[in-house]
């Protein structure tokens, strides 16, 4: 648990892409910062470390915020530990923890374009790359952001499915 705590302590304040960045400080002395592959998967890392804080974050919220009556309830009916857990704790849990998992999901979706920043093969880099060899900048960069609402809408509209079928009554 101290582990999760302070990672979600650290990562709470910064801002993903200085995150992404600083997965690795001083990576950049050995490498050159655009070219070698090992700074793309430093950015991915520093990605999934931000994130993974997030969600640690969100499911720790939803586990919390079951009723403690719940789990009374359970032991006063002769369940264990791992029993109240998995049939009493973690589906209520999920049901709580269902919305803000899902808009952190879609805000790691669009954060993604952060690294394009650092190189990270990705749609706004690819854009940037198109745009400076076409000199069409508005035509690429509306058709870079036309990608991310068909990314982006799906995803709002499973999630809002989601939270219907298994929200709260």
């Amino acid at each position: 648990p101290a582990i999760g705590i302070g990672g979600g302590e650290l990562n709470r304040d910064g801002v993903v892409g200085q995150q992404a960045r600083a997965a690795h400080p001083g990576l950049h002395l050995a490498f050159d910062l655009f070219e070698h592959p090992v700074m793309q998967h430093q950015q991915v890392i520093g990605l999934g470390f931000a994130y993974s804080c997030y969600m640690a974050e969100v499911f720790r919220a939803g586990i919390e915020a079951v009723d403690p009556g719940q789990v009374e309830a359970a032991q006063s009916l002769g369940m264990g530990r791992a029993l109240i857990l998995w049939r009493v704790v973690l589906p209520q849990a999920f049901k709580i923890s269902l919305p803000p998992y899902g808009n952190t999901c879609i805000m790691m979706l669009k954060d993604t374009s952060q690294t394009s920043i650092i190189t990270v093969a990705e749609l706004s880099f690819e854009g940037k790359l198109i745009a400076s060899s076409t000199f069409k900048n508005t035509e690429i960069f509306s058709l870079v952001a036309v990608w991310y609402l068909v990314m982006c809408v799906p995803l709002i509209l499973l999630v809002g499915r989601l939270e219907k079928k298994f929200g709260r009554q």
